[in-house]
């Protein structure tokens, strides 16, 4: 009781205080990497960086769910869609934060295109909306993301992403911004068998995040994962299964301080 007290007033706070919507990583294979994985290609690039949507090959449709320390009102849902096309990878994401006194919604529209093997770029247009009960009522504003995808070599992912370049904010009279994210990151393909990354985060106001996670296949469609994130110091650990069109991960990262985190998604292909 004491530790959910504790962060339901700190959540609070922060809510009335700052513009929030952070750039919330969504996807629990990412999860279960310390979201180390701006380099990565899936349906959860609609999160972590759109140019990977570019190498999908078939629609995909994908679900998340989180619950941050076990704190019902931290409660995390996200739902996705891509849809490839002769012109590039159309996207679609939803996601919702928070309960019925304060919550955050984002609407995202993506479009994602290939140049060669090599190279891909994305674009994503988002919707942002804070609802906080009482007198405060709801705000909205537009971001932008961008992001590109590399491979100069064989089995090697150089990324970046940006959200929020253009610094919007969510109200004006306290100059309430959105966070501005950059995100760097390379990651190493080791042939079939496994998966490593790094990357570096940088939010505007504040240093830097170091990420690294790796990804191994112990047996066919059977994965396993690890990662670990610097300020704050987080550790994490998750399993995927694939079969046929659908995926299913769970992931758990845990925090000194305030606790485990579970996470699950499914994505399935057509």
């Amino acid at each position: 009781m004491r530790k959910t007290f504790i962060i339901l007033v700190l959540f609070i706070i922060t809510s009335i205080s700052y513009a929030g919507h952070d750039n919330y990583p969504v996807g629990a294979r990412q999860a279960g990497m310390s979201n180390a994985t701006v380099m990565c290609s899936d349906i959860w690039s609609l999160w972590h960086n759109q140019a990977g949507l570019a190498y999908l090959k078939s629609t995909s449709i994908g679900m998340y769910y989180d619950n941050r320390y076990i704190v019902p009102e931290y409660a995390y849902k996200a739902f996705g869609l891509a849809v490839p096309t002769k012109r590039g990878v159309l996207g679609m994401s939803f996601s919702y934060f928070g309960y019925n006194q304060y919550n955050e919604k984002k609407i995202g529209l993506a479009y994602a295109k290939s140049f060669g093997e090599k190279f891909s770029a994305g674009l994503q247009l988002d919707y942002l909306n804070t609802y906080i009960s009482q007198d405060y009522g709801s705000s909205g504003t537009v971001v932008v993301e961008l992001g590109v995808l590399s491979q100069p070599v064989k089995n090697l992912f150089i990324a970046a992403h940006v959200y929020n370049p253009t610094r919007s904010s969510m109200a004006s009279y306290q100059d309430e911004r959105i966070p501005t994210i950059y995100r760097f990151g390379i990651g190493y393909k080791m042939g079939d068998k496994s998966f490593i990354g790094a990357e570096i985060e940088k939010e505007l106001e504040f240093e830097p995040r170091i990420k690294a996670g790796i990804e191994y296949k112990l047996i066919d469609n059977f994965f396993l994962r690890t990662g670990i994130s610097l300020k704050p110091v987080s550790n994490s650990f998750g399993i995927g299964y694939k079969l046929k069109g659908l995926i299913l991960d769970i992931a758990f990262t845990t925090n000194k301080e305030l606790g485990i985190t579970p996470h699950v998604s499914m994505i399935y292909s057509f």
